[in-house]
């Protein structure tokens, strides 16, 4: 405040409660998919994707035939790498309209479901804001366009307008008679960081252990 006026300024934070659960009774297993598994030290880690079908969870990294088959069989897979199965771009937290190069990805924007229960638990106002910086910076985009059923995502990449694919951070379906999330933010970095927003990984852990994940697409 001086003799021309009063001028004032305000930024947000995030708080993140610093529990993680625990899997308890719950068979957890962690595929592939360092360094998160030092988060759940109390998960099991196979060295293969064969014999899951005692497993409540499996977090894992690609897809392998093995744990296609757990899928199918009516299990339930966080998967926190899309590059594998589906069209995936780098993409990074920046929005930068002009960037529509077909190797390389950004966004425009975000949108986030917010009463979705996977996210509705992770402070947002509808979009990613700064808590998403280090999620998005390195991470990937899912292109969802040629996939034979239209996939609505939990949070969805918003695209240059002179291409308008649907692309998604994080979405979900079924596949035969299980469930599968799938995620492209970069909680590899988060972890190494000590980001806090990795709360937001531990929530998806906790949504696709319980009873509200039943995605309606199925694929």
């Amino acid at each position: 405040k001086d003799q021309n006026g009063k001028s004032a300024n305000d930024w947000n934070f995030w708080v993140y409660p610093e529990d993680r659960l625990s899997p308890g009774a719950r068979q957890l297993a962690i595929i592939d998919c360092p360094p998160l598994d030092r988060l759940y030290p109390t998960a099991t880690k196979p060295e293969s994707a064969e014999k899951l079908s005692n497993y409540d969870l499996v977090v894992a990294s690609r897809l392998e035939a093995g744990t296609v088959d757990y899928l199918e069989k009516g299990g339930r897979v966080l998967l926190v790498s899309p590059k594998q199965v589906f069209p995936s771009l780098p993409s990074k937290f920046k929005p930068c309209w002009w960037v529509g190069d077909p190797a390389w990805d950004n966004n425009t924007g975000t949108v986030i479901q917010t009463a979705h229960p996977a996210i509705a638990a992770a402070p947002n106002d509808g979009w990613c804001d700064l808590q998403f910086n280090g999620l998005l910076n390195k991470s990937l985009a899912a292109v969802l366009d040629d996939l034979p059923v239209k996939v609505d995502p939990i949070v969805r990449c918003l695209d240059v307008h002179g291409m308008l694919r649907n692309k998604a951070y994080l979405f979900e379906v079924t596949v035969g008679r299980g469930r599968l999330l799938v995620s492209g933010f970069n909680f590899a970095d988060a972890v190494n960081s000590g980001d806090p927003a990795i709360y937001i990984l531990d929530q998806l852990i906790r949504y696709a252990l319980g009873p509200n994940f039943a995605p309606t697409t199925a694929l």
